[in-house]
């Protein structure tokens, strides 16, 4: 009995090796991308938030100034006013309004409004918060 040998041919194994292959990576790459561009948005936002309490701990800056720079800032950011679920500038204590007393602000905004690709799962919101000690002469 002889052997009849047959020809292999590799290209379809490459294709179908492609074909289960390709879309778990692109996944990953989609992936990688969104989750970097979403840690990219939070780390602008706790700079913004960062400045405006640091602002706001000098004399005769007012909490209404530091919200306006909080709205600026985003604004330079390309994150629009509608995108801000909140934002808060306040003592931490009610009852404080003296140097060397804490103070706060907050920023939370709509994740759907600053994510690129909306393909994976994200938070709802992307928030920071910093705090810091009034100034005074």
């Amino acid at each position: 009995m002889r052997h009849l040998k047959t020809k292999r041919h590799p290209q379809g194994v490459v294709a179908i090796e492609a074909a289960l292959v390709l879309p778990v990576l692109v996944a990953v790459i989609l992936g990688g991308l969104q989750y970097g561009w979403l840690f990219l948005k939070q780390q602008e936002i706790t700079n913004v938030v960062r400045h405006a309490v640091r602002y706001a701990t000098l004399p005769d800056v007012g909490f209404s100034d530091a919200k306006t720079m909080i709205n600026t800032r985003l604004g330079l950011l390309g994150i629009d006013s509608g995108a801000v679920i909140e934002s808060t500038v306040a003592w931490v204590d009610s009852t404080a309004n003296d140097v060397g007393d804490a103070l706060y602000a907050q920023v939370s905004i709509d994740a759907e409004a600053v994510d690129i690709i909306n393909f994976f799962p994200a938070p709802d919101k992307l928030t920071a918060h910093a705090t810091m000690s009034k100034e005074g002469p």
